[in-house]
């Protein structure tokens, strides 16, 4: 009798699976009389606790997980209607036919659908991890990648996962599965609660601010690569490398750098170019870009499909290509200064003038220099230190001030300039009106 009554509810469960989209998670209790397979209880009168995940898949692709602690762990049992076998990666990527917690997997699906896994919650799971990338798994419910505590190593990226290509993720959902690279090897704490291992809102605020393209191929896949400038904060790469490369088959694309961003230096004495390498693409591509409204660069697209020199296309605003050859493997990126390097020391007014509450103050540096750019008030009093000794390069440059923490009036701006050949000062007046 218990057994006929735990199908007809898993047939229940399957039905609301079926009609719910979104990834969930339900908790049931039975009343069973002794052991049930399995090991979700045992015992004369202790309560089944049966859950149930429902983990939304998409056509082709996907990188999943094992979000429960279940009796039978076969791929086929948990994912029966995947066309691939289950790919995991360890250095290079091996099959397995038997999967684990904590893990994430390749595993491919003829449509979109949504795939019922019955078994117990799972709270917590350490996860044993290499150095460099590592694909790892998810729990029984949704939690933000600051509750992934590495213990006896760092996390040294940001957290990807893949919808039709890689993307930075902040939560880690159930039944999903996540890159994530490691400075050595170690153990990471999956946990409802933890502290924050890497900033994912200051690096999407940073790539909002670069230029933006989206490669889509015709089978629906998209990968969005960036292209910025030289970041005036402390700047690794690292924090741009995409993980390894998705098995055959795969649509990816990315910077040759192993990069889903690069950046160019803030004065650019020469070109600077940029490739990125195309895998598994079904054409034609279609390539849309959105370029940032402050860059003041030429940047040009070409491709490697012309040996004799392929035709540039000037990337300005909002614009698309489609890519119908189907030898194109590279897409080249040149980025060009679209100004000339000052020949003299110059402070400019600032604009907007009268401002609320930020205006932006432009300055020419003809050589390298120091520079010390600060506010002052009517009475020559110090408001606001913009910048204090810094080094610049040759070139034209921005620098924003926000008053909103200023009472209505005018101020003056005053920099100070010294180069190897010269000593630079100048003011000039601006007004704050709320």
């Amino acid at each position: 009798m218990n057994n006929l009554f735990l199908n007809q509810c898993s047939r229940l469960l399957v039905i609301l699976c079926i009609h719910t989209p979104s990834i969930f998670a339900q908790q049931h209790h039975f009343p069973v009389g002794g052991s049930q397979s399995g090991g979700y209880a045992s015992g004369g009168d202790e309560k089944l606790l049966l859950s149930v995940a429902s983990v939304s898949v998409s056509e082709n692709w996907n990188m999943l997980s094992v979000p429960l602690q279940v009796g039978d762990y076969r791929k086929t049992t948990l994912f029966p209607t995947a066309i691939s076998n289950a790919f995991a990666y360890q250095g290079t990527y091996v099959i397995r036919d038997t999967l684990k917690n904590g893990a994430g997997y390749w595993m491919k699906f003829s449509t979109p659908q949504s795939v019922a896994i019955f078994g117990t919650p799972l709270q917590t799971e350490t996860v044993a991890v290499a150095a460099d990338w590592n694909m790892i798994g998810s729990l029984s419910a949704a939690i933000p990648t600051s509750a992934v505590i590495p213990l006896g190593t760092s996390v040294t990226s940001q957290f990807f996962t893949y919808s039709q290509g890689y993307q930075i993720s902040s939560t880690i959902d159930p039944g999903k599965a996540y890159w994530v690279k490691m400075d050595t090897a170690g153990n990471l704490l999956l946990s409802s609660s933890g502290a924050s291992v890497k900033s994912t809102e200051v690096m999407m605020k940073t790539l909002s601010s670069f230029h933006k393209l989206t490669i889509r191929p015709a089978d629906g896949n998209e990968q969005v690569v960036y292209l910025g400038k030289q970041l005036e904060r402390e700047f690794s790469p690292d924090e741009f490398i995409l993980p390894p490369v998705p098995p055959p088959g795969i649509f990816d694309a990315r910077f040759a750098s192993q990069r889903i961003a690069e950046v160019y230096p803030a004065v650019l004495t020469q070109p600077k170019r940029f490739s990125i390498v195309l895998s598994s693409a079904v054409f034609p591509i279609h390539l849309s870009w959105e370029m940032a409204s402050t860059s003041r660069e030429n940047i040009t697209l070409s491709t490697s499909a012309d040996a004799q020199g392929s035709r540039e296309i000037v990337l300005q605003g909002k614009g698309s290509v489609t890519i119908d050859n189907q030898q194109v493997s590279t897409i080249f990126l040149k980025v060009e200064s679209g100004k000339q390097v000052p020949t003299e020391f110059a402070l400019r007014q600032c604009y907007p003038n009268p401002f609320n509450p930020s205006t932006e103050i432009e300055f020419d540096i003809p050589d390298d220099a120091t520079i010390t750019l600060k506010v002052y008030n009517l009475l020559g009093q110090e408001v606001s230190t913009l910048k204090d000794l810094q080094h610049y390069d040759a070139g034209t440059y921005n620098v924003e001030f926000d008053g909103a923490n200023l009472p209505n009036g005018v101020y003056f701006y005053r920099i100070s300039a010294q180069s190897t050949r010269k000593q630079f000062v100048d003011a000039k007046k601006m007004m704050l009106l709320k």
